[in-house]
């Protein structure tokens, strides 16, 4: 799958399901590095400031990283990959006190010319709700 690229599109945050959704632009750049790594650097918004984001994604392995302003501003989070017919699919648990971890899950698809990223918050007892879902088309011009 070729993921390299300069996109654009509308985020879409939700903190709890069926509650507010927070849309903002975003920008996203991908580069597959030697079909080995892919890295993928955004840019959104939350109540007008700026978010940044950066995933690096083995492509020969099992493991990802995850660094994101807003979500996972202390740390990075490292997680599981498996590649699936349809993209990638990132997932991983953090850490919630004073109570037992919280999953958590991210989605990279490609699908007629656009990009998906979907976030997924996942409850101790797993259930699972879409947290953020990010559309994007290739930038004019970006081959």
């Amino acid at each position: 799958m070729n993921w390299n690229g300069h996109w654009q599109g509308t985020n879409k945050l939700w903190f709890e399901p069926g509650g507010e959704c927070h849309q903002s632009p975003i920008s996203l750049t991908a580069n597959a590095v030697r079909d080995q790594l892919l890295e993928v650097a955004y840019e959104w918004q939350y109540q007008n400031q700026p978010k940044i984001g950066r995933l690096m994604v083995s492509l020969t392995g099992n493991t990802a990283a995850w660094y994101d302003s807003f979500h996972f501003d202390s740390d990075l989070w490292v997680c599981d990959v498996e590649q699936q017919a349809e993209g990638l699919n990132l997932s991983g648990t953090y850490p919630a006190p004073p109570g037992p971890d919280w999953g958590w899950r991210i989605t990279l698809g490609k699908d007629l010319g656009q990009f998906l990223m979907r976030m997924y918050n996942i409850t101790p007892e797993g259930e699972e709700a879409l947290a953020v879902e990010a559309l994007l088309e290739k930038k004019d011009g970006d081959g």
